[in-house]
């Protein structure tokens, strides 16, 4: 009896295990399109300027967009999203479920913002601006931090 529970809590360790491996992942996959996020969103601000004369229509910026992202890359993008969202909320807790669930809101604000040129959730939470390289990169690390320490505690 002793063996079969010893067997089943390792089974559920280690399906954890690979459960926080695959969030890290997703979580390293989606920061790596800050770049072209952050580029894009510079973008979105030309046009929504009213004396810019470089980008004068949303299909303009729509072209622009595509090159960097094509719709392959925004698929995959979506699957990531999607992958997120679902290890966050089952598999995460306390200051890891917190931490993961305010990346998973801010890349769905970019992926938004980039893919429709305006987002509400863009204005409602990030009123003074999207974070820029200074902040960015220390939220990801803070948050892949924490994952590997629940890694270590299982």
């Amino acid at each position: 009896m002793g063996a079969i529970y010893y067997t089943n809590k390792n089974s559920k360790q280690q399906i954890l295990v690979g459960k926080y491996e695959e969030l890290f992942e997703v979580v390293q996959l989606l920061g790596s399109y800050y770049d072209v996020f952050m580029h894009l969103s510079s973008k979105i601000a030309i046009i929504k300027d009213i004396n810019n004369d470089k980008i004068q229509t949303i299909a303009q910026y729509n072209i622009e967009r595509d090159k960097y992202l094509p719709a392959t890359e925004k698929n995959q993008i979506i699957t990531y999203l999607s992958r997120l969202e679902v290890l966050t909320n089952c598999y995460t807790k306390k200051s890891l479920h917190q931490k993961a669930s305010e990346y998973n809101d801010l890349m769905l604000v970019f992926y938004e913002y980039v893919f429709t040129t305006g987002s509400l959730n863009k204005e409602i939470r990030y009123k003074n601006g999207l974070p820029n390289y200074d902040v960015f990169p220390l939220m990801i690390e803070d948050l892949k931090k924490e994952i590997i320490s629940q890694i270590k505690l299982l």
